[in-house]
C-alpha cells in the first residue's frame, strides 16, 4: 500500500478526528493530544492565513471554549449558517463541548461571509464534519 502524504491541515485534522472519535467519546487527554498535532501541523505548514472555503455548517458564536459554554439553546441555533462559503483565518483547530455543539471544529478568525449572504463576524466555529475543500490556498490578505 502506497503511502498517502495529507498536504491540507483541514484533511490532516478529520483523519486524526475520526480516529480519535472511531472507539466512541474520545478521553480528555485524546482530546487535547489530538488538538495539539492538528494545530502543530496548521501552523508548522503555515496554513494559519486567510483562505476560501465551503462549509456546510458554521456557528457565528464565540470560539472561546469559556463562552460557548454559557450560550443558551436558541443563541447557537440563531447562529447557524449552513451551506456558507466564507473567506477566513483559520486560527486553529479545538475540542468545542456544549449541549449543542460537541466534537473537533476550526476555530475561523475574520470571517467574510460570501454566501449565504454578505456579512462579517470576528469568529466562528466550523465543526470538522461539516469542512469542506478549501477553494483556494494561495489566498493572502
Amino acid at each position: 500500500m502506497a503511502l498517502i502524504r495529507i498536504t491540507d491541515s483541514i484533511k490532516f485534522a478529520k483523519e486524526i478526528a475520526e480516529d480519535v472519535t472511531s472507539k466512541g467519546l474520545p478521553s480528555e487527554e485524546d482530546i487535547r493530544s489530538a488538538v495539539k498535532i492538528m494545530n502543530e501541523r496548521l501552523h508548522g505548514m503555515g496554513q494559519d492565513r486567510r483562505v476560501l472555503l465551503r462549509a456546510a455548517k458554521v456557528f457565528t458564536i464565540p470560539t472561546d471554549e469559556f463562552e460557548a459554554d454559557f450560550l443558551s439553546e436558541p443563541e447557537i441555533q440563531q447562529s447557524i449558517v449552513e451551506d456558507a462559503f466564507v473567506k477566513a483565518r483559520l486560527r486553529s483547530f479545538i475540542w468545542l463541548g456544549s449541549v449543542s455543539i460537541s466534537g473537533f471544529g476550526v476555530n475561523l478568525y475574520g470571517v467574510d461571509f460570501i454566501e449565504p449572504r454578505h456579512h462579517h463576524t470576528e469568529s466562528a466555529f466550523m465543526p470538522l464534519d461539516a469542512a469542506g475543500p478549501r477553494i483556494n490556498v494561495q489566498y493572502r490578505h
